[in-house]
Parts: structure tokens; C-alpha cells; sequence
């Protein structure tokens, strides 16, 4: 967190924002690809609220033949990725658009690859897919929160029931469309959830050791944006276009960072362990953790959580170094309550006896969050972040 760095690579795919750009765009984007025939990939819920036909019809349009694979499940299943793959694999398409939020997003990634595979059931997912290209893939967001559609990076759940993270260059999509258009008309719940995990991606880049100039500039955009218009969206998104906007960009931003700085911080790290086993939404876990590791981690640059409590609204001017930094907690926990999202452990039923196997994951399974915190975290200070959240 200086004003020099390391040297770092920043990844950011071709991005097509503003409203109405999928209708507009959608079919002449696989056109210029040379697409002959486009695999829609989506989920249930995206297909009934009516998304998927705003790219039906422009690709109808071009006279490119599509099919549609509506079987996405929340945290990207191996199974359903494997389905995916073989889907691709045996009708042979050309392109990929994913449409929908980051479980999606990463099925398609992977599935993109893997269907270059000579038996997609039996390869090694893990192994195969980060060295190799796949098909040309655009990536269509109708959350604001998980940046998946932006990033190198995917997320999937083993047979079992372990969350893997894979990074390769060749995750990144060709085109990324962000049209506020299709968040819309975004459940309030599903809002919140994703909101949530997009101000968390920015405020752990902001606070990450490996800060820098550039990432700063993005987190701090980001942060100022959804605090601002998050609770608007969350009211009454669907009146308010313009929140809608600014959500959807600050989202698609937010996670560049994250990646940029080779991983999130502890946050992600408690997020992810919670929900392996409390069966949470990855929005709720690193919500409800999220304030008790900024007070973990204060100490370590008070500077920078002042600087958030500025970002969202708080008047810090006039107050010592420590009580403006705290004000950022304080800030955070006003928009999380606002917005109706779960404040402890216990409200989303978890049981005090569970925090053990909680930390046990978060020492097995998710130690890059654990040491790239700016703060050394033992056993025994997880143990009490996840019983203070309790």
C-alpha cells in the first residue's frame, strides 16, 4: 500500500456498458465472431424472468442458430459443468454467451475449456482447464456483485462438496456486455446479496498489502458507487435505472482489483468456509463476516478504513485517525442493516458447536485468504472472529 509496487499484470476484458447494448449488440457480436451456432448458457430463473429472450431475438436476427442450456445451479457444480462441457462438446458450437450471475459465469468458463477435452467425464477439471483455450465465450451479467463475468478467475464445487478456485488468462471472455437493462428487475433480496459481495471485493482490494495506484483508483470508485446507490437499488430498482447503472458498472469493476492483487484478503476466506458448511449464499457468509474482519485488520493502515468511511458518507474530518477508521465499520453495518441482510452467524441458523469445523476449512482449504491478510490470523483469532459474529 505505497506509491510504488511490485510490477502486476492487469487483465481486463473488451467491455460493452450502456443500456440496451444486449439487444443492440448481442447478434452482431457473434457475427463479427463468425459464429454458425451459440450455446445460450443460463439458469431457470433467468429464462422465467424473460433475459434470455433479449438475446434470443438479436441473435434470431443475424440468422445464427442457438440452443439454449438452462441447467446452472447456485456455486457451479462439477456435475452440471460437466454437463455443460459435453452439451458444447457433441453440438458442436462455436460460441458461448452466459447469461446470469457467477455461478454462470464460471460454469461457462470452465465448461468452455473442458469440452476440448477427449472425455469430458473423465478429465481432471483442476488440471486440464487453467493451460488450455476454449471456445469464444460472451459474458452477459444480471447481477451486480460477483465481477465473474470480468475476471480470470472461476469458482466450482467438487463431487465433494469442496469449493476449488482455478485462475487462467484464457477464463477471460471476449466480449463482457454490462447493460443495466437485465438487473432491472432484480429481486431486492438478490440485490442486497450480490451489492454485498461487491463492496466486499472492493474494500479487501482497497485494504490488501499488495495495493497500488491503479487498484486504488478502481476499489475507491467502486465503493463510493454502491454505497450510494445500493440502498436505492435495493428499494426500488426497477424505478431507479439510473442506481441501476452505477451498480451494474461498479460491480463489473470491483472484482478487477481482486484479482489484479493475486486474491482476496481473510474476509473471502471466512466467507467461504462458512458457507462450504452453513449452505449460505456466498453474498450472506462474507456480509455477515465482513465488518468483524475490518476491526480485525484496523490497526494494521487506519488511514485506508478512514478513507472508506469517507467513501461512504461519513464525516471523519474533525475526528482522531482511529475513531474515523472505525467510523467505516460503523458505515458498513448501517448499509447491511438497511438493506435486510443478516447481521449474525446465529440468524441464518448456525450453531455455536459448528465454528470448529469452520476454522478447520479455513486452515485446510482456504489459506491464500488467510495469508494474504495484512494481518497475521491464527487459529485462535479465527475461532473468535467466527464467535464474535456468532
Amino acid at each position: 500500500m505505497t506509491a510504488y509496487s511490485e510490477p502486476f499484470w492487469v487483465r481486463i476484458p473488451h467491455m460493452l456498458i450502456g443500456t440496451g447494448t444486449v439487444e443492440n449488440n448481442a447478434g452482431a457480436l457473434a457475427k463479427q465472431f463468425g459464429s454458425k451456432k451459440v450455446l445460450i448458457l443460463t439458469d431457470p430463473g433467468v429464462v422465467k424472468a424473460g433475459l434470455v429472450d433479449r438475446v434470443k431475438q438479436p441473435l434470431e436476427k443475424e440468422g445464427i442458430k442457438f440452443e439454449v442450456f438452462d441447467k446452472c445451479e447456485p456455486d457451479a457444480p462439477e456435475n452440471v459443468i460437466r454437463s455443460c462441457a459435453q452439451a458444447l462438446k457433441d453440438g458442436g458450437y462455436d460460441l458461448m454467451i452466459s447469461i446470469g450471475g457467477g455461478s454462470t459465469m464460471d460454469t461457462g468458463k470452465l465448461a468452455s475449456i473442458l469440452a476440448t477435452a477427449d472425455d469430458v467425464v473423465k478429465v481432471d477439471i483442476a488440471q486440464y482447464v487453467p493451460g488450455k483455450r476454449g471456445l469464444p465465450k460472451i459474458h452477459i451479467q444480471t447481477t451486480a456483485g460477483t465481477s465473474a463475468e470480468a475476471t480470470q478467475g472461476a469458482m466450482w464445487t467438487d463431487v465433494n462438496g469442496i469449493k476449488r478456485v482455478a485462475g487462467s488468462p484464457y477464463f477471460l471472455a471476449e466480449v463482457v456486455i454490462i447493460d443495466p437493462l437485465m438487473t432491472l428487475e432484480l429481486p431486492a433480496k438478490i440485490t442486497a446479496d450480490t451489492g454485498m459481495d461487491a463492496l466486499t471485493h472492493a474494500i479487501e482490494s482497497y485494504c490488501s498489502m499488495r495495493a497500488n495506484i491503479v487498484t486504488d483508483m478502481i476499489s475507491e470508485m467502486a465503493i463510493k458507487l454502491i454505497a450510494d446507490n445500493l440502498r436505492i437499488v435495493c428499494y426500488k430498482g426497477s424505478m431507479n435505472p439510473e442506481a441501476r447503472y452505477n451498480m451494474a458498472v461498479a460491480a463489473g469493476w470491483a472484482c478487477i482489483p481482486f484479482v489484479t492483487l493475486r486474491g482476496p484478503i481473510l474476509c473471502h476466506g471466512l466467507g467461504h468456509s462458512l458457507q462450504m458448511e452453513a449452505h449460505c449464499s456466498h453474498g450472506v457468509s462474507v456480509s455477515i463476516m465482513l465488518p468483524y474482519v475490518m476491526e480485525f485488520n484496523i490497526g494494521v493502515n487506519p488511514k485506508r478504513y478512514a478513507r472508506i468511511a469517507e467513501l461512504m458518507g461519513e464525516k471523519v474530518d474533525d475526528l482522531p485517525l482511529r475513531d474515523a477508521a472505525q467510523k467505516a465499520v460503523e458505515a458498513l453495518r448501517k448499509l447491511s442493516a438497511d438493506i435486510n441482510m443478516p447481521q449474525r452467524l446465529r440468524d441464518i441458523g448456525v450453531k455455536k458447536e459448528q465454528i470448529p469445523r469452520f476454522v478447520d476449512i479455513l486452515f485446510t482449504v482456504n489459506m491464500l485468504q488467510v495469508n494474504n491478510n495484512p494481518r497475521e490470523c491464527t487459529r485462535e483469532d479465527a475461532t473468535r472472529l467466527f464467535e464474535t459474529a456468532w
